[in-house]
Order: structure tokens, then sequence, then C-alpha cells
């Protein structure tokens, strides 16, 4: 996420908010304001980004719109501006996975390291669903035969013994493993086995 990205300044007074959007704009960020209570129909459809909760007092209605966002599935990251004597609402936000909780008197600079924080993690988050859509990807080219013996092996099975069970020789168990291997793009059993683990692909009954 870069600094061409939108960031929501969300509060229900837009000259409180219009001294950090007027700076975080000088620094290069895009920035747009819009009301609290029409936060979540404004963002629309769009499922990630950062949005900045300036609240003064009203803490309530920044944990209820953060509870709102996670209810709609969306991964924003939220930072908190309030007053600082908010602990108890404070801690709430951390725990529901709030980038930062300023008190209203936070400078624009701590401010933009919080933004920066929050691009840094989606990033990773991003290129972590990258990662798991090619692993998805990949795992659908498996034949339903191949599909089976993974669930074995990510289970520690070994050959011998998934070949008992499936009524196949060992040697066609170690056949099937490389194909699986090679199709995955894995480079060894522990590099599979984290795909697994990653993506969940052996989350269904077992015959």
């Amino acid at each position: 996420m870069g600094k061409e990205d939108l960031i929501f300044f969300a509060d229900n007074d837009p000259q409180t908010s219009s001294q950090h959007c007027v700076a975080l704009g000088h620094a290069g960020y895009t920035v747009r304001y819009c009301p609290l209570d029409t936060l979540s129909n404004t963002l629309n459809g769009t499922l990630q980004g950062i949005v900045v909760l300036n609240l003064g007092n009203n803490v309530k209605a920044g944990l209820e719109a953060q509870q709102q966002l996670l209810a709609d599935g969306r991964t924003w990251l939220v930072i908190f501006i309030a007053n600082c004597d908010q602990i108890p609402e404070a801690v709430k936000a951390m725990k529901a996975g709030a980038i930062d909780f300023h008190a209203a008197s936070v400078s624009t600079g701590k401010l933009v390291q919080s933004i920066q924080k929050a691009m840094t993690q989606l990033d990773t988050e991003k290129d972590l669903q990258l990662h798991r859509a090619a692993i998805e990807q990949h795992y659908a080219s498996l034949t339903r035969r191949e599909k089976e013996i993974l669930r074995y092996v990510a289970d520690g099975v070994t050959n011998q013994d998934a070949g008992r069970q499936l009524g196949l020789s060992r040697r066609t168990i170690e056949v099937h493993r490389s194909r699986i291997m090679e199709k995955m793009g894995a480079t060894c059993l522990a590099d599979l086995t984290r795909m697994v683990d990653l993506c969940s692909l052996c989350n269904v009954e077992k015959k």
C-alpha cells in the first residue's frame, strides 16, 4: 500500500479532523473525511485499508464502528484518536486489532508513524493473501487421488502405511507424492506441510 492509497478520517466534527487531514495531505497521503455514522456505507465493498477514528470522548462509538467493520468481514486497520483518559476503551480497541490508540493531542508526526505501520501490515497481509491464493490454485490442480494422499502426508503417515490403508503399493505412493510436491511447488516435506497448514487444505472428512 502506497501514499496514493486512500485513508479515511472519520468523526462527527469535521473541524477537529481538518488539521490532521491537511497535514497528511501535505505529507503526500490521500485522505478522505467522512462522518463516523456513515463510515461503513462510505467504504462500500472495499475490504481493506486504513481508518483513523477521531473520537474525543465518544470512544464507545469508535468501538462500535470497529466492530461493525469486523462484522462486515473487512480488514481495515483502525487508528484511534481520543481523550487519553479512556484506558479501558483503549484496551478494548487494541484487543480488537487497532493499530494504535492516541491521545487527542497527538502530533501529526506520531500519526504518520501509525499510518506507516498500518501500511506495512497491510502490505504483509496482501503478500500473504497472494501466497495463499497461489497455494490454493496449485491444490486445485491435484487429482482426487493426489488430494487423498496429501491428507496422509500432512498427517505424517508414512508411505508404507498410507499405501496399506489405500490398497496401493509403497512405490505408487512415492510416485504420487513426488507429483504432489511438483504440482504444489514444494521444495521439501516441511514446505508442503506449511502450505497445508497455512491454507487448511485438508480440512475435509477422510473416508
